[in-house]
């Protein structure tokens, strides 16, 4: 189905960061009913919001849908894992991103710049995937 081929060209960007996280399946096979396309092992950040868990969604995002998601899935992703993504392949309604704040951001494609924690840094300091450079942490508040 065309949503298995963009939950593997999900998974293969991931694979291809080494960025480290566990499927649908994985979670399932852990007990949780309500589970993500993809639950990460260590946060990321995009566009300055953290992210645990992405959802793949091979569809336009119209308001319906999006209510219902929100309602049937995303909220209880967020309440379990924590905030997220998610990528609508095929564009979303620009006004339904208003819960960005709150923890569920939506995107329509795989992030292109992504801070994450690099273990590797002899400071243990968090870097930008893009840029390769230490991020400055001092100005970022607790939510």
């Amino acid at each position: 189905s065309v949503g298995h081929e963009y939950e593997f060209l999900l998974i293969r960007e991931l694979q291809n960061l080494n960025i480290a996280f566990q499927t649908e399946d994985d979670l399932r096979k852990k007990g949780y009913d309500k589970t993500p396309d993809v639950k990460l092992n260590i946060p990321i950040a995009v566009e300055g919001h953290v992210v645990n868990w992405i959802e793949s969604k091979a569809s336009f995002g119209d308001e319906e849908s999006h209510r219902s998601y929100l309602k049937d899935q995303l909220w209880s992703y967020w309440n379990r894992f924590g905030p997220g993504l998610v990528i609508y392949w095929f564009g979303f309604i620009e006004e339904l991103d208003e819960h960005r704040a709150k923890g569920i951001m939506i995107m329509d494609h795989f992030p292109k710049e992504i801070t994450f924690m690099d273990p590797t840094s002899a400071t243990h300091g968090i870097r930008d995937l893009r840029l390769g450079s230490p991020v400055n942490t001092s100005s970022n508040t607790s939510k």
